[in-house]
């Protein structure tokens, strides 16, 4: 609008300078021809005021260049450019976040978790501004949430999950973590299985379902526990081939099938099927574990625990009586709940860690 303006000025004062020179020597004949008008006198009329507008026009883009300059860096400035520097967001900008990172924000600046969990410390209030309610010091919050601290207030927003996706508006620190963990953003600190979970992961037996999941309540397949079980062993050379009817050579369960079959850690479904794909159950699950106890780490599995004590233990098949004896005196197993041991419950991804977890540590 600015170079208009100017350019506008130039030409009026042009014409004014123009016509008035075009006047003084055409006096004797002022009928000016519609000719000179568009081929002459107006083209030559806009060369000079652009002419004359040219170092007006440098010093003006210099200027625009000179204030976005300014600008960028001053926003550089507010945002910081490393951990615990004062940072600033006009709005919020989701970005990926780790265990332990956290954010520091004042009163009047908000706090937006979109995938993952994280949980809330301060010293005054702090409002979810989704329910309109008020949210207590150490609560943990809640995925799309958005969270606004409260006046004379100060609270920190910590990252509770492998991984989260998060992001803060208005001024705020923010202090990232050193510490080395797992990827996941549905794996809670708060989780009874985190420490299974990261067990698992560091020891490379388990991988995510997806980068950044692992699906603790998802059903684990009998295929699966022999992969891992295989994992465990340092991935020996299995000797043999596979002898069940439904274990493809070229499945990734396969190589791990042949091996446990042949150390008699699987003994199959007693039909020549091997059933990889199906949910294994809990009662399943204790007899591979006992059997990789003896026949692989050379355990002398003694451990006895009491399954009367639990209400269904008349459910426990009689090939897994002193295997599930075995788990439940070990630690390797507990209940479901004090008095129920669901010996055919599926079990989970999250259940199959812990087991893991406590055999290596019984072994």
């Amino acid at each position: 609008m600015k170079k208009r303006i100017i350019l506008a000025a130039a030409v009026l004062a042009l014409i004014l300078t123009s016509v008035a020179g075009a006047a003084g020597v055409t006096q004797s004949d002022p009928l000016i021809s519609l000719r000179y008008l568009t081929e002459t006198f107006l083209p030559s009329l806009l060369g000079q005021a652009e002419e004359r507008l040219s170092p007006l026009d440098d010093a003006y883009q210099t200027a625009a260049d000179d204030l976005e300059e300014r600008a960028e860096g001053y926003l550089a400035q507010a945002a910081g450019s490393g951990t615990g520097e004062g940072r600033y967001s006009a709005r919020f900008v989701p970005d990926s976040y780790g265990l332990d990172d956290v954010f520091t924000l004042p009163s009047g600046a908000g706090f937006l978790l979109t995938d993952g969990y994280a949980r809330v410390d301060h010293d005054g209030g702090v409002v979810d501004v989704t329910t309109g309610g008020a949210v207590a010091s150490g609560s943990p919050l809640t995925a799309g949430h958005r969270y606004l601290v409260a006046e004379d207030t100060t609270a920190s927003f910590t990252v509770t999950s492998g991984a989260a996706t998060a992001a803060a508006e208005g001024s705020y620190t923010l202090s990232l973590s050193a510490s080395s963990h797992i990827p996941f953003s549905d794996v809670s600190r708060d989780h009874w299985y985190f420490p299974a979970v990261t067990f698992v992961y560091e020891h490379g037996l388990f991988s995510g379902t997806a980068a950044d999941t692992f699906s603790p309540d998802l059903n684990i397949t009998r295929g699966m526990v022999v992969t891992v079980l295989y994992q465990l062993a340092g991935r020996p050379a299995a000797s043999g081939s596979v002898s069940f009817t439904d274990v493809p050579g070229d499945a990734y369960y396969a190589q791990p099938v042949a091996w446990a079959s042949s150390h008699g850690v699987v003994a199959g479904m007693g039909d020549g099927t091997f059933a990889p794909d199906n949910n294994i159950t809990r009662e399943q699950l204790a007899v591979m574990l006992y059997a990789y106890a003896r026949n692989i780490a050379g355990s002398d599995a003694s451990a006895r625990g009491d399954l009367e004590r639990y209400g269904d233990r008349d459910q426990v098949s009689s090939y897994a009586v002193e295997a599930l004896s075995w788990a439940v005196g070990s630690g390797v197993i507990t209940g479901m709940d004090t008095s129920t041991l669901a010996p055919g419950g599926t079990a989970t991804r999250a259940q199959a860690a812990a087991m893991l977890r406590v055999l290596s540590d019984v072994l």
